[in-house]
């Protein structure tokens, strides 16, 4: 398994990060990376619509407090532009 040290050197700098770990967790790497937008990712086929959606809530509002602009799902299907082509 990758050091942190390595995730980092490895996010440093992306728009976007997909992360499949705990929310609190994808949201530190994505301060610290700068991205722009997190796409949360993991199958948790146990836990509820309600749940997952209570739980994106409390992401995006810790992401607003971080500088994180966007916090998303990522599902099948997903699409993320980018115009403007940079920060």
């Amino acid at each position: 398994a990758p050091t942190a040290a390595e995730v980092l050197e490895l996010a440093d700098g992306v728009d976007l990060l997909v992360h499949d770990g705990p929310g609190d967790a994808a949201l530190l790497v994505a301060q610290e990376a700068g991205a722009r937008i997190l796409a949360l990712s993991g199958h948790r086929p146990e836990e509820s619509d309600e749940t997952l959606d209570r739980v994106l809530l409390d992401v995006r509002r810790t992401a607003t407090r971080l500088g994180v602009d966007e916090v998303l799902v990522a599902s099948e299907g997903t699409t993320v532009s980018f115009e403007g082509g940079g920060r």
